[in-house]
């Protein structure tokens, strides 16, 4: 794998979302069909809604290009590009509240003060080691605020994750501790996971799974 760009933004990072089915990027800057090209240069992620299978993100200093698309979408993925495909087919209103979902809390992770010390280079790591390139994204509500959901996270085997609790003023390291447990236990043979906790409004707490599952 190529080394990690050092050219990183000033003041913290920075994520670019395209959205192909208004046309817009987010800043609310827009961009056209026929040249559909990002302006937000010094952006870490650059997530792309429903692109057309023959988009391509430009060569520039962007880190990783993650595109959210529908259960029946299969694309050739260049270097640094990742596919997060939504479990079920659904109509188009819920495809793009889905992934809306799974973008605002990925950047979350990243741009309100963590509960842990994590930064924007543990999620490149984990995106790189995925040699598949083609992802899992899990967003589970607790049903309990004090037990992890068990059966739920029982149902995947992971080979590479980035997790991440959501939870209010009721976050403690107890419920990390246990979570990041119960990962490991559930996944035995993981070769790269991260695990991020952020204060949230999430009522009852949110665990956020994205990752590899194993071959």
């Amino acid at each position: 794998m190529p080394p990690l760009k050092t050219n990183l933004p000033k003041y913290g990072p920075s994520f670019s979302v395209m959205d192909f089915f208004t046309f817009t990027e987010t800043m609310r800057a827009t961009f056209y069909p026929d040249n559909p090209v990002p302006n937000f240069e010094l952006s870490d992620l650059l997530f792309v809604i429903s692109a057309p299978l023959d988009y391509y993100p430009p060569a520039d200093d962007k880190r990783a290009t993650v595109y959210f698309d529908q259960s029946d979408c299969s694309r050739a993925l260049p270097e640094d590009a990742y596919q997060i495909t939504c479990p079920h087919h659904i109509s188009t209103h819920e495809f793009r509240k889905w992934a809306e979902q799974g973008i605002h809390m990925l950047t979350h992770a990243f741009m309100h003060t963590g509960f842990v010390c994590i930064d924007i280079t543990d999620l490149i790591r984990v995106l790189r080691a995925c040699e598949s390139q083609k992802l899992l994204l899990e967003i589970i509500p607790y049903d309990d605020p004090l037990e992890v959901p068990w059966e739920q996270l029982q149902r995947f085997r992971f080979r590479n994750l980035f997790a991440s609790l959501f939870a209010s003023h009721d976050l403690t390291m107890q419920m990390y501790s246990d979570l990041g447990n119960a990962l490991e236990e559930i996944s035995p043979n993981v070769d790269c996971m991260m695990l991020a906790a952020n204060y949230h409004a999430s009522n009852p707490p949110v665990v956020m799974l994205l990752g590899e599952l194993e071959p």
